[in-house]
């Protein structure tokens, strides 16, 4: 499973087009302060479902959630809970990378 960039941007020209493998999934909520939690598996497939399309056909829809489910399987699920602090971005990255440091 690979991530991919756009090689389309906006304005501020911030586009990469480049492809990596998908290690992380992480879904993102607003919170007053930082904290981030490795999610179950069944808690991870109730949230990417609510941002997945279904195609209609059942050829489709099978093969949409067989990716899913190998997805899921093949990659570690957070959940981040953060305002917007550099500091939320830095537990982000230290923690889903497994590095402890602070800078």
């Amino acid at each position: 499973l690979y991530a991919y960039g756009t090689p389309w941007c906006g304005k501020e020209g911030w586009q990469t087009n480049a492809k990596a493998p998908l290690k992380a999934i992480c879904f993102i909520q607003r919170s007053e302060e930082n904290f981030i939690n490795l999610l179950e598996k069944s808690k991870a497939a109730e949230l990417i479902m609510q941002q997945t399309i279904i195609p209609k056909d059942a050829f489709g829809a099978m093969r949409t959630l067989e990716l899913l489910d190998e997805m899921l399987q093949k990659t570690s699920t957070w959940l981040l809970s953060c305002n917007i602090s550099i500091q939320a971005a830095m537990l982000s990255y230290n923690t889903m990378s497994g590095e402890n440091n602070e800078n």
